[in-house]
């Protein structure tokens, strides 16, 4: 079975024409027939790349969101109205009000940074809802996973995101954290959004899950950029241990930690930046 990747949205872009980066996520996944866009970055860049790279977004079979943030979900209501509404994949939580903190200029101030639209804004314009809090497979060998359970001491999630909701104010646990798992014959390849709960976390869990003790390649962004320096240590550590076929890291893994991560696996790393294309 053949599953390809292409990258549609990332904050940086290879040498190319005509491509725009920005910050955010989005890739096409392509698995015997079935066209799934995964994220849809901030809303600035999907259309102008997808029509650049030949991806059709009027063909699409699913989206599916890795968690509620804008630069994962902003390009939504262009990619619906490309495809005249679809199937949207997504854990529930994705819908929570969401917001950060962040220091700008010696000022702490709050930012909101949850999806852009309401529900039924979307569903106005043709999105039908499936709402997943474990696992389901998209296509053949394809699988949304999101419950990803936190086991590993060194992937706590990063303090300064909260959601305001109904019964007040609390740190955001990102349960609509969610990662896609392909198996194939070359074995797992896992792709991430953010991984606000962990890549090792979620590598673990999808390997125990599937059964699969190979893990051919990770894609997308790590979330290393926040981490402690002994956080990065312990997850480089644990990927060295896994034996990973390619590693292509985007958006939210921090140039430092990119760097780090070359040099520590030179012949197996790769920027998942816009416009590479990748058979999983």
């Amino acid at each position: 079975m053949t599953v390809k990747l292409t990258v549609v949205c990332e904050n940086r872009v290879g040498l190319s024409k005509g491509l725009v980066g920005e910050h955010g996520f989005c890739a096409l996944i392509e698995a015997e027939g079935a066209r799934i866009l995964w994220d849809t970055g901030q809303g600035l860049a999907l259309t102008r790349n997808a029509a650049a790279l030949g991806v059709d977004l009027k063909k699409l079979d699913a989206i599916a969101l890795s968690h509620g943030h804008f630069d994962h979900t902003g390009g939504l209501k262009d990619a619906l109205a490309a495809a005249g509404g679809g199937r949207v994949v997504c854990e529930p939580h994705c819908f929570e009000n969401k917001k950060t903190r962040r220091e700008f200029f010696g000022k702490v101030i709050e930012v909101p940074i949850g999806l852009p639209w309401k529900q039924s804004e979307l569903e106005a314009m043709g999105a039908r809802f499936e709402f997943v809090t474990d696992s389901l497979e998209l296509a053949p060998g394809v699988h949304f996973f999101t419950a990803i359970p936190q086991v590993t001491e060194f992937e706590t999630i990063e303090a300064g995101f909260f959601v305001d909701g109904k019964d007040g104010r609390r740190d955001d646990d990102f349960k609509d954290d969610a990662a896609l798992a392909v198996v194939t014959e070359r074995g797992l390849s896992v792709v991430l959004g953010c991984a606000h709960r962990g890549m090792i976390n979620t590598i673990r869990h999808l390997k125990s899950r599937l059964g699969v003790d190979q893990v051919h390649s990770v894609w997308g962004g790590t979330h290393l950029v926040e981490r402690k320096p002994e956080e990065v240590e312990a997850t480089l550590a644990a990927l060295a241990g896994l034996d990973i076929d390619r590693i292509g890291t985007a958006h939210c893994t921090g140039f430092f930690n990119e760097a780090r991560l070359a040099a520590a696996m030179p012949e197996r790393f790769t920027f998942a930046h816009v416009g590479v294309k990748a058979e999983l």
